[in-house]
């Protein structure tokens, strides 16, 4: 039988396997941590989805995971300032809004008072200055949309989306998951074909890593640890999560509906006792890069030859290099559109 190694439980990880339950297929699941669980109150990638997410609303419907229909509140001036520049962009070639960042068209198009209000509104953390036109424009348009509907997920029921993920995947009895197992040297056989790690041999991989854990994996030659290092750079998470509010006021109170949170602020404010809290560790999320020297062809078509980097047989599945970083549901959408297995239901 067939064997395939997935590195990292997290939910693209699980969300690979899902695809290949019903097959003959052994498959290998393999994180460092002793469990899975995810904190992600700081930012928007699980907790906030709309209409436009279908992968990752079939997900939610497959496991029952509830989640708030949000009354959203919009930043009039700001979105009405956008506008003018979307519509703008029509007029011009693909090439050129791809080569630029998204503040460079707006200065180029918007008056100088409009531009200086999104500047000082919008570009605080100079997220602007970083993310190029052309990815902005699909971001505004399909995923901070005006016109469809919006939803919440609780961390408490993100979590346990992952535990039915898990359930699920465990009943398979060709389908394991190894913790407290780290990745800290995979090989390639070149004459039989099959990744080689932990003594074990397979026939595909699939790497959910980050950026970091990707470039450290042995594999790469220098050619293709400087294209995962320069296509995409990292930014604060946090501020990911501040730029979209201010677009957008979900309008709800998550102190009141986030579990931990509350259970926090009970503890330190009415029952005045210490509650040990969490180092901030400053977390990040990758945007594609800009560099008006470079073929812009070239970059376009790298976000899908990172994808097979290494070859055929590994599949990088993360939301690093995903066509749209800041949300879940393009990463299980890329999942679902990307077959590289030939696939086999059990008899």
């Amino acid at each position: 039988m067939k064997r395939i190694l997935i590195l990292g439980s997290n939910i693209i990880g699980l969300y690979n396997a899902m695809k290949y339950y019903e097959t003959d297929l052994v498959i290998d699941i393999i994180d460092k941590k002793c469990n899975m669980h995810l904190d992600t109150v700081d930012n928007y990638i699980y907790n906030l989805y709309n209409d436009n997410h279908k992968s990752y609303i079939n997900l939610l419907k497959k496991f029952n995971i509830t989640s708030i229909p949000l009354s959203i509140k919009y930043n009039e001036r700001i979105y009405n300032i956008i506008n003018i520049v979307v519509e703008k962009v029509k007029l011009l070639p693909y090439n050129v809004y791809l080569s630029y960042t998204f503040i460079d068209l707006c200065k180029c198009i918007l008056t100088n008072t409009d531009y200086d209000i999104l500047n000082k509104e919008l570009n605080y953390s100079n997220i602007l200055n970083c993310i190029n036109a052309y990815d902005f424009i699909n971001i505004f348009t399909n995923d901070l949309s005006k016109k469809i509907n919006y939803y919440y997920i609780t961390n408490d029921n993100i979590n346990l989306l992952i535990t039915k993920m898990i359930n699920h995947l465990i009943s398979n009895k060709n389908i394991k998951i190894h913790y407290n197992l780290k990745c800290q040297k995979l090989d390639f056989n070149y004459s039989t074909n099959k990744f080689i790690f932990n003594n074990n041999q397979y026939d595909y991989v699939i790497c959910t890593f980050s950026k970091k854990n990707i470039i450290e994996l042995n594999i790469w030659n220098t050619k293709q640890k400087n294209l995962l290092n320069n296509s995409v750079y990292n930014i604060n998470l946090y501020n990911i999560k501040n730029f979209i509010d201010i677009l957008i006021n979900i309008n709800i109170n998550t102190n009141l509906i986030e579990n931990k949170t509350n259970i926090n602020n009970i503890l330190l404010d009415q029952l005045q006792v210490v509650y040990p809290q969490n180092n901030y560790k400053i977390r990040f999320i990758s945007l594609w890069n800009i560099n008006i020297n470079c073929n812009t062809y070239f970059k376009d078509k790298n976000k899908e030859k990172i994808k097979f980097l290494f070859n055929n047989k590994l599949f990088i599945s993360n939301l690093c290099y995903c066509k749209n970083n800041l949300f879940i549901n393009y990463v299980l959408d890329d999942i679902d559109s990307t077959s590289f297995i030939k696939l086999k239901k059990k008899k």
